[in-house]
């Protein structure tokens, strides 16, 4: 067989990026989890949020404005698993490659 023609550099550096997008994966379903669990229990509480059963009521600290259109329903997993992802996208460092390509050549 011929020889690999990465070099052992190489072969850690994927193996450390590997690592990385596991451990960001695992992070961003926590956090999603965590996310849709909390707005679930805490659902009337986040008014600040325009979150509200209730579409009918007033603002709590605003009596004398009609009553806002408020969202009835949060997030999903998805779309929490999303957000996350693009929030901590930077997470993965890509640049690596590049600077490591450009030291070695």
């Amino acid at each position: 067989t011929t020889p690999s023609k990465f070099s052992n550099l190489d072969k850690l550096m994927n193996k450390t990026v590997y690592v990385i997008f596991f451990v960001m994966i695992v992070l961003i379903s926590l956090m999603a989890i965590g996310a849709v669990v909390t707005n679930s229990n805490r659902f009337d509480e986040f008014w600040y949020f325009g979150l509200n059963k209730n579409t009918t009521q007033v603002w709590p600290y605003l009596p004398d404005l009609p009553p806002p259109e408020w969202e009835t329903t949060t997030d999903n997993f998805i779309q929490q698993f999303l957000l996350f992802l693009t929030l901590l996208s930077s997470f993965v460092p890509l640049s690596l490659y590049v600077t490591v390509e450009i030291v070695t050549f």
